[in-house]
């Protein structure tokens, strides 16, 4: 029976006018949304349909990719994945994750690299913009506003990820409650008797490295104890680290928790007291903003304040999946909780 529709419809193809997904859909026996659904996988279609479904469009040469109901212009099933770099464990499982469900889904996911620079965030934007993208998946620098609103003046399919942006920009959100992971992480610490919390950092200035702050803050002022929080702002190299580490505890300070803001800065902490002679947790405590595969591979084991990456990856897929499929509800922010699993690198009496 295909091969007579086959046999039929091809003929009455104008020699020069491209097949459209309702040529397709008419050669499978379909409906077009059941054509849509096998193109973007956005729905369980049985086995039998997918494969008329895809011997049609391989016999009519069908490149067309209908992403959305009534979309003015097509594009490509390409979604980039713009991140500030490639060496928090956080960003490599949220990128292994998303590339799981865009492969599931039919797109390919196109890793951008910012290296906190503004300018190049902007640039690739522009790029990704420019190359008709399906969508874009997004954590913004600090200065990201005029990407975003690129993204936006576009109509590009976007979501924001772990980094809360106050203006929108028609955009959703999901990310980390931060802060309050970070306000009982150092209630915590504050009950066990560390009264000097260190958070060590490349770039204090940044929205997250902002939220674990004040969530610090918060828990010393529930406390009414005298805690003292110091910010120590991060060299770039493991030279630079273990400098101003020596200069912040010249000495042991048993009663002193260094939290590194990433699992880089933990390597490099660690590293560190190594070559100055400081143990943890006796001579100070460590606690990681993140949770890297080899935390418990340590001895004494890492603590960490462990962000549901899979977890943002599944919601802000199902995001972006809404607004590529052209649903034009107002944008909604998701926060998810952290999980804290505090182990030797504390001492937790």
């Amino acid at each position: 029976m295909t091969g007579n529709r086959e046999q039929t419809l091809r003929p009455n193809l104008q020699a020069d006018r491209k097949a459209t997904i309702g040529d397709v859909a008419a050669l499978a026996g379909v409906s077009v949304g059941t054509v849509s659904n096998v193109i973007n996988g956005r729905a369980k279609v049985s086995a039998k349909r997918k494969e008329k479904v895809e011997a049609a469009i391989k016999t009519l040469s069908f490149s067309g990719s209908l992403l959305a109901k009534g979309m003015r212009s097509q594009r490509y099933p390409v979604v980039g994945l713009c991140v500030p770099n490639m060496t928090s464990s956080n960003f490599v499982h949220m990128s292994d994750a998303l590339e799981a469900h865009a492969t599931a889904a039919g797109f390919e996911l196109v890793h951008v690299i910012t290296r906190h620079d503004p300018a190049r965030e902007e640039a690739r934007v522009e790029r990704l913009i420019a190359s008709r993208a399906s969508g874009v998946l997004i954590l913004p620098t600090r200065r990201g506003d005029i990407p975003l609103a690129k993204l936006a003046a576009s109509a590009m399919p976007t979501v924001i990820i772990n980094r809360f942006v106050e203006s929108e920009m028609g955009a959703d959100q999901v990310l980390v409650d931060h802060r309050s992971a970070f306000r009982r992480a150092a209630l915590n610490l504050i009950d066990w008797g560390y009264d000097r919390l260190i958070v060590a950092t490349q770039f204090p200035n940044f929205a997250v490295v902002q939220q674990n702050i004040a969530g610090m803050r918060d828990a010393i002022a529930e406390s009414k104890r005298p805690v003292v929080l110091e910010i120590m702002k991060c060299g770039r190299t493991p030279e630079e680290f273990r400098d101003l580490l020596a200069d912040a505890l010249p000495k042991a300070d048993p009663h002193c928790a260094l939290v590194a803001s990433g699992s880089l800065l933990a390597a490099r902490a660690i590293e560190s007291m190594r070559t100055l002679g400081l143990r943890y947790p006796d001579d100070v405590g460590l606690l990681c903003a993140e949770e890297p595969d080899w935390a418990q591979a340590l001895w004494p084991t890492l603590s960490c304040v462990q962000q549901p990456t899979r977890e943002l990856a599944q919601i802000a897929w199902d995001l972006l999946a809404r607004r590529m499929s052209g649903e034009g509800e107002a944008p909604i922010t998701i926060r998810c909780d952290a999980r804290i699993n505090f182990r030797g690198s504390v001492k937790s009496s």
